[in-house]
């Protein structure tokens, strides 16, 4: 297993999925993207844009105003 991490600051939706989404196919099963974001509407956009492909993911908020979305393959 192995972590890597997305910057999506300042990225509007619905770019922070679309670059998670491209970012998790380079990925093996079992690897963790943690996609940190700083638009609130990645929160709901990114489970949505994701959810056929049933990979577990949670959210943390990190600070104000910043969160941290985990998805593991």
């Amino acid at each position: 297993m192995a972590i890597y991490f997305l910057d999506a600051l300042g990225d509007m939706c619905p770019i922070p999925a679309l670059k998670a989404e491209k970012k998790l196919k380079d990925l093996k099963e079992g690897d963790v993207l943690v996609v940190e974001s700083d638009h609130s509407c990645a929160m709901t956009s990114i489970p949505n844009y994701l959810k056929k492909r049933k990979h577990e993911i949670t959210i943390e908020v990190v600070e104000e105003g910043i969160w941290q979305i985990k998805i593991v393959k």
